[in-house]
């Protein structure tokens, strides 16, 4: 088989009037094939502690706190619970992911709403951030399991308030229904493939920033709730014609 290829390509060659030393360079040139390296896989460990901090956008207040997996969380008007929270062993890359679960509640309406649901992580805050006006909240560490002591947490958060911190489950208004994120394993995957569900969150909320649509979900701004606010006419109708008749309709 090898003699009738080499026959072959040498009857082309003379077609074509290559030399003989030009066909024994080619036949000598082998394509070289380059090996992919194979993209290494980080090990997560679960975490029983996660430092979390918070910040408040409108006082400028932030927080640096500790937290126990499984529990929930208050800062201001917005509720936190811990999930999960992993991180690779000190030989691999340092990397915390934390899934957690964020609501807020509305004083006003007696209602709660999902704000954020899916993965965190310590190194990319912005990858999968929590989209809110107010309020933010970004993974710091994973504690707890490492064999040296838990490092202090940074002097640099005002205190909580009196109506802050851990609370218990059963005093915990969480909204109706689960938000449609799961907890699957993506802290094995890449970092391009997190998703969370505050993605179409924020686009839509900016759409209805430009078009000017309330939010169903929002608290109310007025000062007295009791008071109801009448109706504003159907947006889509044409707006009335000018009745003086002036026919002055914009900046010329």
């Amino acid at each position: 088989m090898k003699k009738f290829v080499s026959i072959t390509l040498l009857a082309i060659t003379l077609l074509m009037g290559v030399s003989a030393g030009e066909l024994g360079q080619v036949l000598a040139q082998t394509p070289q094939i380059e090996e992919i390296p194979q993209k290494s896989v980080l090990h997560y460990e679960e975490y029983p502690t996660i430092r979390l901090r918070s910040l408040d956008k409108i006082t400028a207040r932030t927080l640096t706190f500790d937290a126990q997996v499984g529990s929930v969380i208050k800062f201001g008007d917005i509720y936190i619970k811990i999930l999960t929270c992993r991180k690779p062993p000190h030989v691999e890359k340092t990397e915390a992911a934390a899934f957690l679960q964020i609501w807020q509640v509305d004083k006003v309406k007696d209602q709660s709403r999902w704000i954020f649901s899916g993965w965190m992580f310590a190194s990319s805050p912005a990858l999968s951030g929590m989209d809110h006006p107010v309020y933010d909240v970004w993974v710091i560490d994973c504690l707890g399991k490492d064999p040296e002591a838990v490092p202090p947490i940074e002097e640099t958060g005002d205190k909580p308030l009196p109506d802050e911190g851990e609370v218990k489950a059963d005093q915990v208004q969480e909204p109706e229904g689960q938000p449609q994120t799961e907890i699957r394993d993506e802290t094995d995957t890449s970092l391009d493939d997190v998703k969370t569900e505050n993605g179409n969150g924020a686009f839509k909320a900016v759409l209805d920033d430009l078009t000017g649509e309330s939010n169903s979900d929002a608290p109310a701004t007025q000062e007295n709730p009791s008071q109801e606010i009448e109706s504003s006419p159907d947006t889509d109708s044409p707006p009335e014609k000018n009745s003086s008749g002036s026919g002055f309709n914009g900046i010329y």
